[in-house]
């Protein structure tokens, strides 16, 4: 599983799956269902639209987010994920670097 820790705007689009801890809790799995404002200072992820929950991502940069970890799962591919982790470690291999290279020429390109 190759997972990329957000670290600015810009990284995360609509259907995106996300690994999310919140404060003392267990990392979950999330589908993001929009973005706002992608790549601004006023960027939200969307989760849930029937819920009302989302984050500000300069809220989340700044450590002043319900998010306290946040990385994105790069192969799209989440088979299960077990509770008992406390923090999100994040890979950086070829993969990974090709897949966010690809994203980046994607949003020249398109």
């Amino acid at each position: 599983m190759n997972l990329i820790p957000i670290t600015g705007y810009g990284q995360i689009r609509t259907g995106d799956v996300l690994l999310v801890k919140r404060s003392n809790e267990f990392i979950a799995p999330v589908e993001v269902k929009d973005v706002l404002e992608p790549g601004t200072e006023q960027e939200e992820i969307i989760l849930s639209k029937t819920k009302n929950v989302y984050f500000i991502v300069r809220k989340f940069l700044a450590g002043e987010s319900w998010i306290k970890q946040c990385a994105k799962l790069v192969d799209g591919r989440l088979y299960s994920i077990t509770n008992n982790h406390r923090d999100i470690t994040c890979y950086s291999d070829d993969r990974a670097a090709k897949a966010a290279s690809h994203d980046t020429q994607g949003e020249k390109n398109g």
